[in-house]
């Protein structure tokens, strides 16, 4: 009878475990990096533009905690970028772009997320006007519903305001 007592308990605990999913309420932390490519057109202060095709690495790091303190949002996104840079094909001015962001959000952001970052030139800034340059990155997440991994990242679109 303790025997089947113990087979008993061992096919109960066998049970719950295929039908509890994995990682439901526990926190996901993930981290991709994805390789950067793109061009964008820097406007001159003669009124035409310098075409900067740039490289390098973007680092994309997600926590999930979907059952946390109710004080802490439950998705927070750090996003780096790692080595970009980029000449540009009039002027033949080297651009880095350089920053990082962080975003919490209270779920999974169901359009891309639009950050803003530095683009400078090497060198002195004769062209373009202003040595700091806005570069707006926008960023589609795609995620794990089930586990709130973070699976794929596509950079949709890049661009330097035009003044």
């Amino acid at each position: 009878m303790k025997r089947f007592f113990q087979l008993a308990v061992m096919a109960a605990a066998f049970a719950l475990c295929i039908s509890a999913p994995a990682f439901a309420g526990q926190p996901v932390t993930t981290s991709l990096q994805i390789p950067f490519t793109g061009t964008v057109y820097i406007p001159l202060d003669d009124g035409s533009t310098d075409a900067v095709a740039l490289s390098g690495v973007v680092h994309v790091l997600t926590y999930f905690a979907p059952e946390g303190p109710p004080t802490q949002p439950p998705l927070r996104i750090q996003i780096n970028l790692d080595q970009v840079s980029g000449v540009g094909d009039w002027t033949g001015l080297r651009y880095n772009a350089t920053g990082a962001n962080r975003v919490n959000l209270p779920a999974v952001p169901p359009d891309p997320l639009n950050l803003g970052f530095n683009l400078v030139p090497d060198g002195p800034p004769i062209q373009p006007p202003d040595p700091i340059i806005p570069l707006d990155i926008s960023f589609n997440l795609t995620f794990n519903p089930d586990t709130g991994a973070l699976l794929n990242v596509d950079i949709e679109s890049m661009s330097v305001p035009v003044p």
